[in-house]
């Protein structure tokens, strides 16, 4: 349930931000700041990715599959590779971002659905 709404949350905000993001940077920020206006949909699926991975993370603790922390671990590495990579933008950086939480988010399902080795 828990996932559910937070998807849903996310994929409404992030909605928004891809199709008016202009209006949200423009009423958040006011006008000097709508050079980043492109930037906010690409922006808020990373935070949306990441705050279902953070999720997905408690829950897996919860269910005593403590090694998917070494996932986070790995993601947290490479997020970094790739920003030192790529670098060239801050759309690069957040897309290396976005890149980095996406894997880490498809790991964590399987790393969740798989049954335990004991």
């Amino acid at each position: 349930l828990s996932l559910g709404i937070t998807l849903l949350g996310a994929l409404f905000i992030t909605s928004i931000y891809f199709l008016f993001p202009q209006i949200v940077v423009q009423l958040l920020y006011g006008k000097e700041y709508l050079a980043i206006s492109p930037l906010v949909g690409l922006f808020g699926l990373f935070v949306s990715l990441y705050s279902v991975c953070s999720l997905l993370i408690n829950f897996s603790l919860a269910i005593h599959k403590t090694k998917s922390i070494y996932l986070l671990v790995a993601a947290a590495a490479l997020q970094v590779v790739l920003i030192v990579l790529f670098h060239h933008d801050l759309g690069q950086v957040i897309s290396m971002s976005v890149i980095a939480t996406a894997l880490l988010f498809v790991s964590l399902i399987f790393a969740i659905l798989l049954p335990s080795r004991s």
